[in-house]
């Protein structure tokens, strides 16, 4: 065993709390430190996300008010007029082709709803066997063609015409519908992932 002296013991009593002190001093600056960094850096992430939503929000909205407009156009469209159901369509692929980001404009009306000839339309210019008036239009690199994608089979169907047909034709409310694959085409593996603004005319 090791004797100290007088001054080996008081230094033994001072240096070892002072190397302990300064230790838990250390231990604690390093924490505070780290938790400081970590609540900067939600603040920072939390404000940028912030941002995000809003200029997503913004956008959207864009889009809610550019879809509004194609509704309104549909919805003053002459039924009387025996060009209308041409009109409407080639003034909705017009529309798409100015508005960006934007992949597709659809119409569908309920049988006989637009002008009440769908008889006159049965398997003719593209509409199907209902001769319901409805059309699409798909932009694809930049240019914009008529699809012939939405089926009256489609239509009668909870799972693929739910969220974007049935639920706005039954409440009468803008709809916009959570994201989900779609395919235009029919071929395989060339499916979107999509959401749709509806606005009932």
């Amino acid at each position: 065993m090791v004797k100290l002296g007088i001054r080996g013991k008081m230094l033994f009593y001072v240096l070892v709390p002072l190397v302990a002190i300064l230790g838990l001093l250390g231990a604690y600056t390093t924490y505070s430190s780290v938790s400081m960094a970590e609540r900067k850096a939600v603040e920072v992430v939390s404000a940028s996300a912030k941002a995000a939503a809003n200029g997503v929000s913004a956008y959207v909205g864009e889009l809610v008010a550019s879809t509004r407009t194609m509704a309104r156009v549909v919805e003053s469209a002459n039924p009387a007029d025996p060009d209308a159901r041409d009109r409407v369509l080639k003034t909705l692929e017009y529309l798409l082709s100015k508005t960006p980001l934007v992949m597709s404009s659809w119409t569908v009306f309920e049988p006989n709803a637009f002008d009440g000839r769908d008889q006159e339309f049965v398997n003719r210019l593209g509409y199907k066997e209902k001769g319901r008036f409805m059309g699409t239009f798909l932009k694809v690199n930049g240019k914009v063609s008529r699809s012939f994608d939405i089926a009256e089979q489609m239509l009668a169907s909870e799972e693929e015409a739910g969220s974007w047909y049935l639920n706005p034709l039954r409440s009468g409310k803008d709809t916009v519908t959570d994201p989900y694959f779609y395919n235009y085409t029919g071929v395989q593996g060339d499916d979107k992932f999509i959401a749709s603004i509806c606005i009932p005319v």
